[in-house]
């Protein structure tokens, strides 16, 4: 079985984006944090990806950025 592209977490496989879909994505991103029905499926066609797994990224990367601003906050304010 070719796995090639693939990692697993406790026995579930999933797919990681390539190098070239981060990028995409990312900059994607840097322009707009959240992006329409119109923007995710062009994004989805032009990376390969799925609508789902665009609307999904976003979300992540969102919800990561969060988490680091408090730590960033969180450390701030006990250097205070």
């Amino acid at each position: 079985m070719n796995n090639a592209g693939k990692t697993s977490n406790k026995g579930k496989h999933y797919n990681v984006c390539t190098e070239q879909q981060k990028v995409q994505l990312g900059q994607a991103y840097l322009f707009n944090q959240y992006i329409t029905s119109e923007q995710k499926a062009e994004l989805a066609a032009s990376t390969g990806l799925s609508i789902s797994k665009v609307t999904r990224w976003f979300e992540t990367r969102r919800a990561n950025e969060l988490k680091r601003q408090r730590k960033r906050d969180e450390v701030t304010q006990v250097a205070n």
